[in-house]
């Protein structure tokens, strides 16, 4: 016989467990975030040493060849800064990181080593720049490394609570 208290459970298991999952996903999005990063520092350090390119072409290659929103209208936005505005580049890349980095799922540690590089892009020779460019990204593989294992232990825990809250919201109101 049907029944609309089975179907109702269903629905409430259902949607807590689609509501863990969606928890879940999120975790991914730093580690694809920074291995997108880590991925445009490569270039970056590629075009400083080899290509001997302004820094505002250099960002606008990176922003597309970008995976990520996140990383795409970073450097976008830095090519755009940088050719249309007389601002130094440590402030533009310091302004960008904040606004535009910060609404991303990055932490504060994140943001501070990558706002870092911006100190010494532009104002010391190639060969300083290369060094810098290559401890930011050093330092960002540590974070992606750090990234991806808590995104493996939260993401079944996350999956896991929402399908029990399911289930005990279900039984609660049986």
């Amino acid at each position: 016989m049907f029944s609309y208290k089975l179907v109702g459970a269903l629905f409430i298991v259902s949607s807590m467990f689609l509501l863990g999952q969606k928890v879940a996903a999120s975790f991914g999005v730093r580690v694809a975030i920074l291995r997108d990063l880590v991925f445009a520092l490569q270039i970056l350090e590629t075009e400083v040493s080899f290509a001997l390119s302004p820094l505002a072409t250099a960002a606008s290659r990176i922003a597309r060849g970008a995976r990520t929103p996140a990383t795409k209208t970073f450097f976008a936005q830095v090519a755009f800064e940088l050719a249309n505005t007389d601002q130094p580049l440590h402030q533009v890349w310091f302004q960008l990181t904040k606004a535009v980095l910060g609404f991303y799922p990055l932490t504060d540690g994140d943001l501070e080593v990558i706002g870092r590089l911006g100190l010494h892009l532009g104002l010391t020779n190639r060969q300083d720049q290369v060094v810098h460019i290559t401890r930011i990204r050093m330092a960002l593989e540590g974070a992606l490394q750090e990234a991806q294992e808590q995104s493996q232990k939260y993401q079944g825990l996350c999956q896991k609570v929402g399908l029990t809250l399911g289930l005990t919201f279900a039984l609660l109101c049986w």
